[in-house]
């Protein structure tokens, strides 16, 4: 069984979501890293497809708007796969501040 591009980019742009939120312990800030570098790989991706044979004008509008749609598409299932890194997080603070005030 081989895996197509969508399956194979869904895969690496999960495991860098969860990897990146696993790291960075600030929720919004590990979101947007998340989502700039599956954009970047996106871009890439789609260089590699073409041979790396890049025009003036991809330079200049349409790799900059690749990443930029890429980044607005990538980012909301960054939060989406980061919600549960925050909330254990959240508890595990909330658990060892009723530990510690238990032990006044």
């Amino acid at each position: 069984m081989r895996l197509t591009d969508m399956e194979l980019g869904i895969i690496i742009g999960l495991l860098v979501m969860i990897i990146t939120h696993a790291v960075i312990s600030r929720y919004w800030l590990a979101g947007l890293i998340a989502g700039g570098i599956c954009s970047l790989a996106n871009a890439v991706h789609e260089a590699c497809l073409n041979d790396f044979s890049i025009r003036p004008s991809d330079a200049a509008l349409w790799i900059p708007m690749l990443l930029v749609m890429g980044f607005v598409m990538l980012t909301p299932p960054s939060f989406l796969v980061g919600l549960p890194f925050m909330l254990y997080r959240r508890r595990k603070k909330n658990v060892a501040e009723k530990v510690a005030a238990s032990d006044h």
